[in-house]
């Protein structure tokens, strides 16, 4: 008999973090289903992890391999080998929390909709520090505008009906950072959404890797954004362009704050006002500008300045 789910980990040099998030998945407090681990070539200890586990849990594991072809290729790799009525996605570097699975089935049972969403929480594993997403509830009005300006969803919370991917299609390889959105901005025209407002699982991040590389993730975003407003329903939506682009080189200034580039900040900055003005009237971003200028320690010399002239 098939299992009800299937979980897809795609692993690529992943030995460090692969068994506590293998662990996450066979903790769950439902469990009719079957993990495919995809090993994406990967070049360190990673294959003996998986056979640890393999010789634990021989009924439910599945192990395939492939050369080096990105997260992309091996969610579609494991898509394609699945045999469950939903499948889940699970990244090495993250955990589910015991319920995740049995909430989800439960969300999705007696609805139309064919996906299912959670709120999040997100750990840096390199300073500690940890904080809570809380995700949009699904809108179909509003959510179009919504997802254009903003991802809210992370791919390890989802719980998909398998048979929305026939219509929708899978991962696009071709991206190597917006893969997801637009994959999500493809069931969105397929499927209605639910989103179950409980914190299920934990996404870590690790500051300084690829993905946090503003220039990288900008191309990727503005690559996104050109696929999504070639389609006829919205390649007219002039204002929603304007308004998507230039937020996305808001986004990408806040990037390059993060690591301290005030040039970065300003172009990007001066760069979504030229396209759409929203940061005037936006306190975050007439901050982000004003630092690219004064800088931080001017700042905050203002700021104690003023505090001291109220305190008078």
């Amino acid at each position: 008999m098939d299992p009800k789910i299937s979980v897809i980990i795609p692993c690529y040099n992943s030995a460090r973090y692969l068994p506590s998030a293998l662990d996450s998945v066979f903790s769950q407090t439902y469990q009719d289903f079957e993990v495919i681990a995809i090993d994406d070539g990967s070049t360190d200890s990673t294959r003996e992890v998986l056979d640890i586990f393999l010789s634990k849990y021989p009924d439910k594991l599945r192990y395939l391999y492939q050369q080096n072809q990105g997260p992309s290729a091996a969610r579609n790799k494991g898509i394609r080998h699945s045999k469950g009525e939903y499948v889940a996605f699970l990244d090495t570097d993250d955990i589910w929390l015991k319920e995740k699975l049995e909430l989800q089935v439960k969300a999705l049972s007696g609805t139309k909709a064919g996906l299912v969403y959670t709120d999040y929480y997100i750990e840096d594993m390199i300073s500690g520090e940890s904080f809570s997403h809380r995700c949009r509830p699904f809108n179909r009005m509003k959510f179009k505008k919504e997802f254009l300006l903003d991802n809210q969803i992370s791919t390890p919370t989802l719980l998909i009906e398998k048979k929305c991917f026939e219509i929708s299609g899978v991962f696009d390889e071709s991206l190597h950072v917006a893969e997801d959105w637009d994959l999500w901005y493809r069931l969105f025209k397929v499927t209605d959404f639910v989103h179950l407002p409980y914190f299920l699982v934990k996404v870590r991040v690790r500051s300084g890797s690829q993905s946090s590389d503003p220039v990288r993730n900008l191309r990727n975003d503005l690559l996104f954004l050109e696929k999504i407003f070639a389609d006829p329903a919205i390649k007219n939506r002039v204002v929603l362009k304007a308004q998507a682009y230039s937020f996305r080189y808001y986004k990408a200034a806040i990037a390059y704050k993060d690591i301290r580039n005030r040039k970065g900040v300003i172009l990007c900055c001066l760069k979504s006002l030229f396209i759409f003005p929203f940061g005037l009237f936006n306190k975050k971003f007439l901050y982000l500008l004003l630092w690219s200028v004064l800088g931080e320690r001017l700042i905050l010399r203002l700021r104690g300045k003023q505090e001291g002239e109220i305190n008078r």
